[in-house]
């Protein structure tokens, strides 16, 4: 499959569902934009969307595709792919 190519300013990552839930995936791939740790980001996912909505399609369905913002980002995951985008 070809990806689509990314600017310059977006992170993609992948995860493993069955050892990190896609939700923190999330907010690792928003900290590594950031360049700073996960516990350290000014922001919090659930301010954003609920994890357990977010957690539960991606992981029973591998064909899920769920996009959605958070603070001045885009976010897109994708099966196991998170793309991080600044809007």
């Amino acid at each position: 499959m070809n990806e689509p190519p990314l600017q310059s300013d977006t992170v993609r990552s992948t995860f493993d569902r069955s050892e990190k839930p896609p939700s923190i995936a999330v907010v690792e791939a928003i900290a590594a934009i950031e360049d700073t740790p996960p516990t350290d980001l000014s922001i919090t996912l659930h301010d954003f969307i609920k994890p357990t909505s977010l957690n539960e399609p991606v992981n029973s369905n591998s064909d899920v595709s769920v996009t959605f913002s958070v603070d001045q980002y885009q976010i897109q995951v994708n099966g196991n792919t998170i793309t991080v985008t600044p809007c």
